[in-house]
């Protein structure tokens, strides 16, 4: 998965890897060894406990938007 633009790009191939590569730099984040453990929790403690959600639906719209032009070209 890359995401190219005029001024650089961002290479986090495998996706859900937890390595980063961009221009000049690389990062290993460390990733829960389910990797979607996180996102589950979070939006159960939301409905039990009022926690606040880590992506809203405006985070939503905001990546789908950018996926459409992505796709577009």
């Amino acid at each position: 998965f890359r995401i190219r633009g005029t001024k650089g790009g961002i290479d986090l191939t495998p996706l859900n890897s937890g390595r980063i590569v961009y221009p000049g730099e690389e990062e290993d984040l460390p990733s829960h060894e389910n990797i979607h453990y996180p996102c589950i929790a979070n939006f159960t403690a939301a409905v039990l406990d009022g926690a606040p959600l880590r992506s809203s639906g405006e985070t939503a719209i905001l990546t789908d938007w950018v996926t459409e032009k992505a796709l577009r070209g």
